[in-house]
């Protein structure tokens, strides 16, 4: 077992995850988490645990889920302060396999809108999450899209009753 101490007190690292082979990039592991300035955290590293470049997000955010294709990531979350200064947008940014940004949409319509999940889906991916943004009943309400693999959204659903709904996991 390798350990390796990665960054400072207010740190938190939510995922690793093992690169599949045929990544193009250098990395064998890409770690996602929040910086203890609050700020999302992408990072990759050799099979060594050596860092080999992070990158992080210049508003209070998170990264949540990530889908490692074979030349880059997808990763999901939120930002704050696109829609609202103190409203949460849901957040999808693609990464080339050296952590080069190449795409970065915000999904928002004056709630709240959070994207904690990811998976491929025919030529596109499928996002699940939670939302306030089109709410008529409870507070929070399910949120599912189906995305194109420049993010433009295919079909939407949202979903809830008199209380909070919430989708983690797809």
């Amino acid at each position: 077992i390798r350990a390796r101490h990665l960054y400072s007190e207010g740190t938190s690292l939510k995922d690793v995850y093992r690169v599949p082979k045929g990544f193009t990039g250098a990395a064998s592991y890409l770690v996602s988490g929040t910086r203890g300035n609050g700020r999302a955290y992408l990072g990759s590293f050799d099979s060594d645990l050596s860092p080999l470049k992070h990158v992080a997000l210049g508003t209070e955010s998170r990264f949540m889920d990530m889908h490692v294709e074979k030349d880059g990531i997808v990763v999901v979350g939120w930002a704050k302060g696109a829609s609202s200064a103190e409203k949460m947008d849901g957040l999808i940014i693609r990464y080339d396999a050296s952590l080069n940004r190449k795409k970065q949409v915000l999904f928002g319509a004056g709630g709240e809108d959070v994207l904690p999940a990811i998976a491929p889906y025919k030529d596109g991916y499928v996002v699940a999450g939670f939302t306030t943004s089109a709410n008529t009943r409870g507070y929070w309400d399910i949120l599912v899209m189906e995305l194109d693999r420049d993010f433009a959204i295919r079909k939407k659903t949202v979903v809830g009753g008199s209380g909070s709904e919430l989708s983690c996991y797809i």
